[in-house]
């Protein structure tokens, strides 16, 4: 059952705990609230106390999760990777206006002189063409070399869902005004999709994920979980097995991708002395 924030036990703060941050989707939420607000436009005083005000709720929250430190993700461009898949992979969404991109791009300098200014408790990653989401699933899969670390994802994104894992991966799901935030772990992520939250991505594989307008194979949703059940969550088995699903096998192995996290991706970005960079800075 999701808590909030502030109603966690105290076994569930240990240290040492890092916060990872999806820093697209806060700017994002932050900027639609602000413009709804700002009629005639938006003041740069006012942008400024915006990112204060972000950083300010994600110290806070280091101090209520018991977090030292936090790594700042962005997003920049679209998914190199994803689009080469399916060239309309998100193709439905509104380009970006000058005013929003001149607003993340301010958010992500703001962030880079904090982690100047304190390099022991802030850092950053982006890379260009790559998702915010790639990048959280490479320090997920980085860290597990540090068990004792606790990795808090912060994001809204339901995407993130499928990387938590016991005690040692938890997300916090904050509101777009950041008033509310409640902390999920891997049980409320299987219960919120309906099986093990790590093998979504095979179910969307059929079902595909309008959000990022990926599409459906036209194999009903029951009919996949079904068959995800029967044969032990294998694709493999399922295509060996059922004809119907057989002759969608290039549709269901692309949406796989475009959906699955795992760290891959991001991992041929990182140089090897970056990734040992992380760890030391993790561990210190």
């Amino acid at each position: 059952m999701t808590v909030p924030v502030s109603d966690l036990p105290s076994e569930s703060i240990s240290s040492p705990a890092i916060l990872i941050v999806d820093g697209n989707c806060f700017l994002r939420a932050r900027f639609d609230a602000l413009t709804r607000k700002a009629k005639k436009g938006i003041k740069p005083g006012s942008v400024q106390q915006l990112f204060a005000g972000i950083r300010m709720y994600l110290e806070n929250l280091q101090d209520k999760v018991g977090a030292q430190k936090s790594i700042m993700l962005f997003d920049l461009g679209h998914s190199e990777y994803r689009v080469r898949l399916f060239p309309d992979y998100k193709g439905d969404r509104p380009e970006k206006s000058e005013e929003l991109l001149e607003f993340l791009e301010a958010g992500r300098i703001y962030f880079k002189n904090l982690v100047r200014s304190d390099p022991m408790r802030w850092q950053e990653m982006m890379f260009n063409n790559m998702e915010a989401d790639d990048i959280a699933a490479f320090l997920v899969s980085s860290f597990a070399a540090l068990p004792n670390l606790r990795l808090w994802l912060v994001s809204s994104d339901h995407d993130w869902l499928q990387l938590l894992e016991g005690r040692r991966v938890l997300q916090v799901r904050y509101s777009p005004g950041c008033k509310s935030s409640l902390v999920w772990n891997e049980k409320d992520a299987d219960e919120y999709f309906g099986l093990p939250c790590r093998q979504w991505p095979k179910l969307s594989a059929f079902t595909g994920d309008g959000s990022d307008h990926i599409p459906s194979t036209g194999i009903w949703p029951k009919t996949a979980r079904m068959w995800l059940e029967q044969y032990g969550y294998s694709l493999e088995s399922i295509f060996k097995h059922e004809s119907e699903a057989k002759a969608r096998e290039n549709e269901v192995r692309r949406n796989f991708e475009l959906t699955n996290l795992n760290g891959k991706i991001a991992a041929e970005k990182v140089a090897p002395e970056e990734a040992e960079y992380l760890l030391a800075w993790a561990e210190a």
